[in-house]
């Protein structure tokens, strides 16, 4: 079984505020491995997944400016 991450954790990773990583999702920038239980269950992230996020080169500038 894979090592999730929640919101807080993954935009730590990520160099980010969980309110802009929770936006992302909603708008579909980036999608979660699922979600928590419940009306405000946290998403949750694989650490690859979020870790190839962070390195991929085609991301915008603020992402490339934090993981630099």
């Amino acid at each position: 079984m894979k090592h999730l991450l929640g919101t807080k954790e993954a935009s730590d990773i990520l160099g980010l505020g969980p309110s802009t990583l929770s936006r992302w999702v909603q708008i579909g920038k980036i999608t979660p491995a699922g979600k928590l239980s419940g009306k405000t269950g946290s998403y949750v992230f694989t650490r690859e997944q979020i870790e190839a996020y962070r390195d991929n080169p085609d991301l915008d500038e603020r992402l490339q400016r934090a993981s630099s």
